[in-house]
């Protein structure tokens, strides 16, 4: 949900919006709660903050759609091995390496590009609707304990995000969800 572009904005708005505390100083953007989109841009990094800033600002950092393609035991968007394609190419500034799923590894997988080996406030989770069933999805968190972060194993600049499938809380992952080649699926980042 988006806050309103103008009227009344209370803090309670803003607090439920982004989950975090009653307390504004904790909504810089590049924080803990607010991702530092284009949406987001009449907040502030730091320093002075107020609610009128925060008019038209949205917790959801980007909604990317993943036109899926199969290779062996692989289905998803890998620029390197997989193929297909995703729209827009960036999450919270960073070109997409990839978004699949590994069968025989049973693992979830997220690549973006880095500058330098910094990840936080990029975003806090990663959601993979169901390509079949929208009302099913699979969130997975930055901060599970089951979540492994690696950074240029797989590429200069490339932090590699991966999660057990099944992680996510939600029944049983299966690569299905991406469909067959060609499907869409939408993954939303927050």
């Amino acid at each position: 949900m988006t806050l309103p572009a103008s009227g009344t904005l209370t803090l309670l708005e803003v607090q439920t919006e982004f989950g975090g505390p009653g307390n504004l100083i904790a909504y810089h953007r590049g924080g803990s709660y607010v991702a530092n989109t284009s949406t987001n841009q009449g907040i502030p990094t730091s320093g002075v903050i107020r609610l009128e800033q925060f008019y038209g600002a949205s917790k959801l950092s980007n909604t990317v759609a993943v036109t899926v393609s199969h290779y062996n035991n692989d289905a998803g968007y890998n620029q390197a091995a997989i193929g297909g394609s995703v729209s827009p190419t960036t999450v919270g500034g960073h070109g997409i390496e990839g978004i699949y799923f590994t069968y025989s590894a049973n693992r979830v997988y997220l690549g973006l590009n880095l500058t330098s080996n910094t990840p936080s406030g990029i975003f806090t989770s990663m959601t993979v609707y169901d390509i079949y069933n929208n009302a099913r999805k699979f969130t997975y968190s930055t901060s599970s304990g089951y979540m492994n972060y690696s950074y240029g194993t797989v590429g200069t600049n490339v932090g590699l995000w991966s999660w057990s499938a099944d992680d996510s809380g939600n029944n049983t992952f299966n690569g299905v969800i991406f469909g067959a080649n060609g499907s869409v699926t939408t993954t939303a980042f927050v």
